[in-house]
């Protein structure tokens, strides 16, 4: 893997970000972990796997 030098920033309500801060946590990650993680898989395979559609429906 390559050196980090690059930064993503995302802009999300308070709530959603402490309770997901808290989850991430509990698995022994960070937030921008998580985030590297999504990024990786979406990079190697060129693909995103969730249904759009499903997923703006719950927001």
């Amino acid at each position: 893997m390559s050196t980090a030098d690059t930064y993503v920033r995302a802009r999300i309500d308070t709530a959603t970000k402490e309770r997901a801060t808290e989850a991430l946590a509990a698995m022994g990650l960070s937030v921008s972990d998580a985030i590297r993680l999504l990024m990786l898989r979406i990079a190697n395979d060129a693909s995103f796997y969730w249904r759009h559609d499903t997923l703006w429906a719950t927001m």
